[in-house]
């Protein structure tokens, strides 16, 4: 299939290194400034020509075009697929790559009769990934029937996995990728400025890495150590004093205990052993959990 590209972004690089190493067609990248850093870099690297959206539409490729991946930011995409639908492009497939919208983003083009899709890929993408970066990842795809059975089709050619949604599931989805990912380095920053001494985050590295392993072979409930799944409120409370300097990290790890000790309960059942030993800590500082 041919492709073009709207961006020259991390992400439309990204897309584009997985479509190469499938044998598939770039006929072209567009973006408003087609000679900036951005543009050059992606004409040198991929060997493909880099226009403005009047370029390409009096170019040859506008007719030789099968689907359009629009890689823009996020409040881009629906104005990009309105100009995109006024150009009558030769293209019956468009899909963006937002995590946070569904594909009605796209509803200029679908107005003009193409099959939309959003697809977007569980990865934090960088300047520099290896050209099979999506094996084992994740797509969240969901959007019109034809469009996105071709992109399962890419996503296992790719030796990614498939997460069908529903168009109205893309907030909470993308919620949970920020706070599985961008979460997680704030709270790393966090974890690095309490360790004594500028050793920073680097002893805890090993931790963290240990509990991620312990997520994917044991699950979330049974992965949870440390004073809360023992209730241990003697040591929480000592935390809890240590903290009392930041009102901001002292209300981070409340919650955060709190959210553990729930999950400390998952694992027997329903007794709330942990929440409750939590709730009367809690109380005796005259805080109340929900």
């Amino acid at each position: 299939m041919r492709w073009l590209m709207m961006g020259c972004g991390k992400a439309s690089t990204a897309l584009s290194q997985l479509l190469l190493a499938v044998n598939e067609d770039i006929v072209g990248a567009v973006t408003p400034r087609p000679h900036a850093n951005a543009g050059q870099r992606y004409r040198q690297r991929f060997q493909t020509p880099v226009m403005d959206l009047d370029e390409a539409r009096q170019s040859s490729l506008w007719g030789h075009i099968d689907i359009i991946a629009v890689c823009t930011p996020d409040d881009r995409i629906a104005q990009t697929a309105h100009l995109l639908s006024q150009c009558q492009s030769s293209a019956t497939m468009a899909i963006h790559l937002s995590g946070s919208l569904d594909h009605h983003a796209l509803d200029a083009l679908r107005d003009v009769g193409v099959s939309t899709a959003s697809m977007h890929p569980l990865a934090a993408l960088t300047e520099s990934l290896p050209d099979d970066w999506a094996k084992g990842i994740y797509f969240g795809l969901e959007g019109d029937e034809r469009a996105v059975a071709t992109c399962c089709e890419f996503v296992r050619r790719w030796n990614g996995e498939v997460l069908l949604l529903n168009a109205s599931d893309k907030a909470k989805y993308h919620a949970a990728a920020v706070l599985a990912s961008n979460a997680l380095v704030a709270l790393a920053d966090v974890a690095a400025r309490l360790m004594p001494g500028d050793a920073g985050i680097h002893p805890l590295l090993p931790l963290m890495q240990t509990s991620l392993d312990n997520i994917a072979r044991l699950g979330i409930n049974k992965a949870l150590t440390g004073p809360v799944s023992r209730g241990d409120t003697a040591t929480i409370s000592r935390h809890l004093d240590a903290l009392a300097f930041d009102p901001v990290l002292l209300q981070l790890y409340r919650d955060l205990t709190t959210v553990m000790a729930q999950v400390a309960d998952s694992v027997d059942g329903e007794h709330p052993a942990r929440r409750q030993q939590i709730a009367e800590l809690f109380a005796t500082r005259g805080w109340t959990t929900s």
